[in-house]
């Protein structure tokens, strides 16, 4: 029983680390644009270039390991078996505020907010993150969204 309760968990948590994945962010992304929600977009859109920029930078100046090393052979392997910060948790962090702040309901906000710390969660369940790689990519992609929204 606790094997399959184990295993449920891991298929669970594999699922929601996707909410913070560079795929789900797209499909918000072109979800504005059909839309047409340019604003919504271009805030989304501006939050993600950000947050790469700067999760790559750290990245290349500080190499942290995750907690489940990764062989690496090349940069690009380098910067993805690289811990901190996570961008997981900066994307969803994002994803959540720009929804939360578009959609004006505390209800919808709550929402958001409970599938970014899901996500959060995964990403240390799944042993990509250490919890300090997480709070790291929260506070950076907090500092990001509210520099753009307080002067764009």
């Amino acid at each position: 029983m606790t094997k399959i309760i184990k295993n449920i968990t891991d298929i669970f948590f594999k699922q929601i680390t996707d909410f913070g994945g560079f795929f789900f962010y797209f499909l918000i992304l072109g979800t504005c644009l059909f839309l047409n929600e340019l604003e919504l977009f271009f805030n989304l859109f501006l939050s993600f270039i950000f947050i790469m920029a700067i999760g790559i930078l750290i990245k290349l100046v500080y190499f942290k390991d995750r907690p489940k090393k990764q062989r690496t052979t090349n940069l690009f392997e380098k910067l993805d078996a690289s811990s901190f910060p996570s961008v997981h948790a900066m994307r969803a962090i994002s994803i959540a505020f720009w929804l939360s702040l578009f959609f004006n309901n505390i209800f919808f906000t709550i929402y958001c907010f409970a599938i970014a710390i899901m996500v959060m969660y995964s990403r240390i369940y799944l042993k990509k993150h250490y919890f300090i790689d997480v709070l790291g990519g929260v506070l950076f992609s907090g500092i990001i969204n509210i520099l753009i929204w307080c002067y764009l």
